[in-house]
């Protein structure tokens, strides 16, 4: 039961944010930012088992005045391929991290990624739906003052 509780609580902030999004985006251009969102969302979530002992580790660095950051992008990588391993390869086997390209402060540019091309409608097209939406008005003018 907790398990359900827990999906319920993680789908109910997805579709909040859905709803916050509901002004800038147009239904279709949700999966946008929903999907590298998703995917952020579950990569904290899979590296939330090691996120204490990574944040103490650096701190005991930082005051120390030696941050290191290899020992700590050893640790994000051994989760990152597990994680690409249980949840990206069997869905796509072509995928892979490129450990030569990860950067302590980097940001993922999404529009890169999960960007993908549509091409304006012709204006004919959105000119016979207002025409269409245009009848469909006038007819239930028509109905409610007859």
């Amino acid at each position: 039961m907790k398990n359900a509780e827990s999906i319920k609580q993680q789908g109910d902030v997805i579709w909040s944010i859905a709803n916050l999004l509901r002004g800038p985006y147009r239904p279709p251009q949700y999966r946008r930012v929903m999907i590298p969102l998703t995917v952020l969302r579950r990569l904290d979530c899979v590296l939330e088992v090691s996120k204490d002992k990574v944040v103490a580790h650096y701190k005991k660095l930082k005051a120390e005045g030696k941050v290191d950051v290899e020992p700590l992008l050893a640790i994000v990588r051994d989760h990152c391929e597990a994680y690409l391993k249980a949840e990206v390869l069997p869905y796509r086997t072509d995928a892979w991290i490129d450990h030569g390209k990860i950067k302590v402060g980097y940001e993922i540019p999404f529009n890169r990624h999960f960007y993908e091309y549509e091409a304006p409608r012709p204006l004919a097209d959105i000119e016979k739906d207002i025409e269409t939406l245009e009848k469909d008005i006038m007819a239930m003018l028509k109905e409610v003052t007859a």
